[in-house]
Formats: structure tokens, C-alpha cells, sequence
């Protein structure tokens, strides 16, 4: 059911007559399923996709959340026994190649569990290494496999529960009393921390009144420093 660098429309598109035509990647898909004789067992669907609209090759990013409505509600019904459908939040792209509206795509994904509730979880793909912009190494797709294992874990067989098994989502953000301090909270049990050169994770902080204007549009405004209190991230304009 994928296909390397295609978008969602691409995707969900299908025969209305026939939903395993082959000629389409949905109809593989389906048609794999069918073959499989093992259409009412599955439980899960593991969706990581919108590198596509994020990239400057792509002009559909602000119908994404229309967009990936139509896929989710598409294979909801035509595989039925699906319990939970495991969302993966793409990574900040390279800004040779992303366009600015990529951050809106991607805090749709972050929301897609409060909007689908209670089937869709979130994981993300943010904060992986190796990566270079585009691509994972190795190591990057072991990390997303192990926390996808202990969610998938927990919602199925009776695992344990912490809240770093998702990725950190935020609650709420708030300037201090002296405007000069903007305190971003985070779910409870989230543990935030900082590693590494926090020098290039402040570039990746900017504050924007602009929902639909990612954080690498040039007139927003670029965080100075950041301040990791356990859920509390503590950015300095």
C-alpha cells in the first residue's frame, strides 16, 4: 500500500467500481489483504507519510488535513477490524527542500489523535538520528519500531504504560508575567530533556501568529536560548 515519494491523494485514489484494481496502490493494498485471507484479523494500521506535501515539489500541504481525512475514514471502512490506527509525525525537513506551510502538516499530525480519539495514537519521527534531512539510517527506524513495539504492546497485550512511550505534545504555551519568557508545557510524566548542540535545536524555534506559517518563515520571531525543565521547555524570545 505505498509507493517512495507520493503523496496522499496519490494514495487514497482508487477504482470506485473495483477497490482491488491493481493498477492503483490502494488496490494493491486491498488486494493484498484479500489474498492474505486475513481481512477481519487486523488489528492495527501503521501510516507514516507527507514528506511529499512538506517538500517544495508539492502544492497540496494546506489540504493535507482534508486530504488525510479522506485516506483514514477510506481504510477504517474497508478494513473494519482495525482497533488502532498508529499515526508517525514526520520529521522538520530539510529547509532546502521543505516549504514554509510544512509545519502546519505536520502539527495536524500531532493532533490527529484529539481529533480521531480513540483510535489514532501519535508517534514521531522528530529528534531521530542518524537523518539527514530526508532519509534515516538504521538506527533512526530501530527507535521507531521499538516505541511503536511498546505502544502496540500496551494497547494490545496488557504492557506496561509511560507517557515517553508518545512523543512530547503540547499542552499549553504561556508568556511569564514580564513578557520576556514563553513557558511551553508539556503532557504529564513527559520527561524533556536536551542533548547534543542546543544551539541547532533553538533554530527551530519561532513564534508565529500564523497557523498555516511554519516555524522557517523568515519574519517570525527566532528563539534565543532554551531552558529543559522536566515537562516544561522554556523558550527565551
Amino acid at each position: 500500500g505505498s509507493f517512495g515519494g507520493a503523496n496522499i491523494e496519490y494514495l487514497t485514489a482508487n477504482n470506485p467500481n473495483n477497490k482491488y484494481d491493481i493498477n492503483y496502490t490502494y488496490g494493491r493494498l486491498m488486494q493484498r489483504i484479500k489474498k492474505s485471507g486475513q481481512s477481519n484479523k487486523i488489528k492495527a494500521f501503521v501510516f507514516f507519510q507527507g514528506e511529499a506535501e512538506a517538500g517544495n515539489w508539492d502544492p497540496t500541504c494546506i489540504e493535507y488535513p482534508t486530504n488525510w481525512k479522506m485516506f483514514y475514514n477510506k481504510i477504517i471502512s474497508d478494513i473494519p477490524s482495525i482497533k488502532k490506527f498508529y499515526e508517525i509525525q514526520i520529521n522538520v525537513m530539510s529547509s532546502q527542500i521543505q516549504i514554509e506551510k510544512a509545519g502546519y502538516l505536520r502539527d495536524f499530525q500531532r493532533r490527529t489523535k484529539e481529533l480521531y480519539f480513540p483510535k489514532v495514537e501519535i508517534l514521531t519521527g522528530i529528534g531521530l538520528s542518524p537523518y539527514d534531512g530526508v532519509h534515516y539510517g538504521l538506527e533512526s527506524y530501530k527507535s521507531i519500531a521499538k516505541n511503536l513495539f511498546n505502544m502496540i504492546n500496551r494497547d494490545f497485550y496488557s504492557g506496561e504504560s509511560f507517557p515517553y512511550f508518545e512523543h512530547p505534545n503540547i499542552q499549553e504555551a504561556y508568556y511569564n508575567t514580564s513578557r520576556d519568557t514563553v513557558f511551553i508545557e508539556f503532557q504529564h510524566g513527559q520527561k524533556i530533556k536536551g542533548e547534543g548542540n542546543l544551539g541547532e535545536l533553538v533554530n527551530s524555534f519561532y513564534f508565529s501568529a500564523d497557523s498555516v506559517v511554519s516555524i522557517y518563515y523568515p519574519l517570525n520571531l527566532r528563539a534565543k536560548s532554551l531552558i529543559f525543565n522536566g515537562t516544561n521547555l522554556v523558550s527565551i524570545p
